[in-house]
């Protein structure tokens, strides 16, 4: 069973921090057995080849607001 996955919070997500809105990263790499975030890119391709993962590994998100 794979540990590490990698999310896909879709094109070009935003978050509002300390009175600023900022562009985060489309994809995070991250680790189930320590609930953390490894890694952030744009590139899935990369992150894919990196980690040896497939893309049914990849978790797309849908956005709540």
């Amino acid at each position: 069973m794979y540990n590490i996955w990698i999310a896909d919070l879709g094109k070009s997500p935003e978050i509002f921090i300390n009175g600023k809105t900022e562009v985060i990263h489309r994809y995070a790499v991250w680790k189930k057995s320590e609930t953390r975030i490894i890694e952030t890119s744009d590139d899935l391709d990369y992150l894919l080849k990196k980690y040896k993962l497939s893309m049914a590994h990849v978790l797309r998100y849908k956005s709540f607001l």
